[in-house]
């Protein structure tokens, strides 16, 4: 289970950084950083601060994709929540008309490629 959320920075302007940070049960720290006009990196932090190295980084960059929100399951699973412009791709998302994602990846940061299409769901029907 998630032990704590936390809403470290969102700037609402045209260059917004959004982040989130998961605290894991063994005291590790998923972050989740937004890039500025679409993406976001996934990186894992040590207890004591110090980068994961048994944590594949992953970046992915996209015009009009922001990501929300952070959770992991009891396998330790990571899922990334968030929205994406319709097409034609815009870089400026309005959460009414955007689709929303969902993508899966391993506790080791590598994108789960049995989850969804290749590592992620558009428009999941919970």
């Amino acid at each position: 289970m998630i032990k704590r959320i936390f809403y470290i920075l969102c700037l609402i302007t045209l260059n917004s950084f959004c982040g989130f940070e998961v605290t894991q049960p063994d005291g590790k720290k998923i972050v989740l950083k937004d890039i500025p006009y679409g993406g976001f990196i996934l990186q894992r932090y040590n207890s004591d601060g110090s980068p994961d190295n048994k944590f594949t980084s992953f970046s992915y960059t996209w015009p009009g994709i922001k990501a929300q929100a952070i959770k992991f399951d009891k396998r330790s699973n990571i899922y990334v929540y968030g929205i994406m412009s319709k097409l034609p791709i815009t870089v400026i998302l309005d959460p009414k008309t955007a689709d929303t994602f969902i993508m899966r990846f391993e506790p080791s940061g590598y994108l789960d490629r049995t989850f969804g299409n290749v590592g992620m769901m558009v428009n999941p029907r919970y």
